[in-house]
């Protein structure tokens, strides 16, 4: 495998960041957010695992590897003027919530799901970008993956 680009289609959602503590004497893990969050998350692992089947993503075992991944985000409506028109002082970027690292955590984490790589360790090399997308063309992310090792 030198190099796969997936296209990914669906609402980029964030994996929050869990706490451990210990009830009752044991060491127990409480993840963030609300029963929502974890239905929009279960969906983009499940639009994430679509693409990856469609694109026919190989396994990669073992080695390093480079991800690029570009999150296409929905503009907010005040970006737009009255008229609909998008204003010209409107950013390319989103600097909005959710964050990019935990968009990111969420991809990579449903990488590992459907078994793309053994685990996302693997992942020596990232770049993660929020970009907003014109009005008309859909959401998600692309995703570019190559091995760092020339295989």
């Amino acid at each position: 495998m030198s190099a796969v680009t997936i296209r990914v289609i669906g609402e980029p959602a964030p994996k929050g960041s869990g706490r451990a503590m210990v009830r009752g004497g044991r060491p127990v893990f409480v993840a963030s957010g609300s029963n929502v969050n974890r239905m929009k998350l279960a969906q983009w692992n499940s639009a994430v695992a679509r693409a990856c089947i469609a694109a026919k993503v190989p396994k990669i075992a073992d080695g390093p590897v480079e991800v690029k991944i570009d999150f296409h985000m929905r503009r907010p409506l005040t970006h737009y003027t009255s008229r609909g028109k998008l204003k010209a002082n409107a950013p390319t970027h989103s600097m909005t919530k959710p964050d990019v690292d935990k968009l990111a955590r969420s991809t990579l984490d449903a990488l590992t799901d459907i078994g793309v790589w053994t685990d996302d360790s693997q992942v020596a090399y990232l770049v993660a970008s929020k970009l907003y997308v014109p009005e008309g063309v859909e959401t998600g992310a692309v995703i570019a993956i190559s091995r760092l090792d020339g295989e």
